[in-house]
């Protein structure tokens, strides 16, 4: 049975019919019930949403980085973890919460992890994956939405960083963040962007 789906036959992958992924389900789902816990509470208190608290909390049951490996702060379980990850994250009351935890472990990370180096990985996603940092994302703008080609935001390399021209709206986790993630145009390519 392959692990990928690609005829008329589904086929579920085969990690998914393991004790293993039982066990992952299950303490997923009692996580995220945790956390459906503390938010209600929060919310009912006229409080805020307690992101890294809630990343933390995840961290704490092993539950934190699955798709990352050991050496970028995660567990090392892979992409089918990951959408199992995904899938419990459906359970949880708050639409605030899922949509938080998705900016922060499948749009911000994967990027950090795949193009960052050691030292961006060791400074951003280890904390990040521990609860002491949580990441947003600044990408749709006034004129443009979300299309990411038609931004107008610049970035331009400035004495050992970068200058950012331009204005971003709408941005997911703003007053909750420690760093945002800005996708922005570089003036020099027609199409390429900084992450």
């Amino acid at each position: 049975m392959s692990d990928v789906y690609w005829g008329k036959d589904i086929h579920p992958p085969v990690f998914w019919l393991d004790s293993r992924f039982k066990t992952l389900s299950k303490k997923l789902g009692d996580c995220f019930s945790l956390i459906n816990e503390r938010s209600q509470a929060a919310l009912n208190a006229g409080g805020s949403l307690d992101f890294k608290g809630y990343i933390r909390l995840l961290d704490e049951r092993g539950l934190s980085g699955l798709r990352y490996s050991v050496a970028q702060g995660g567990t090392d379980d892979g992409l089918w973890s990951q959408a199992l990850f995904a899938e419990r994250l459906g359970h949880v009351i708050s639409g605030a919460v899922g949509m938080g935890l998705t900016i922060h472990y499948d749009m911000v990370a994967p990027v950090i992890a795949a193009h960052g180096n050691t030292a961006c990985q060791q400074r951003f996603l280890k904390p990040a994956l521990r609860g002491e940092l949580l990441f947003s994302h600044a990408v749709s703008e006034a004129s443009a939405g979300s299309d990411f080609s038609n931004i107008s935001c610049t970035a331009q390399r400035h004495k050992g960083g970068w200058l950012l021209n331009g204005t971003k709206t709408m941005i997911s986790l703003a007053t909750a963040a420690d760093v945002h993630f800005v996708l922005a145009r570089l003036p020099e390519k027609k199409h390429h962007f900084i992450w």
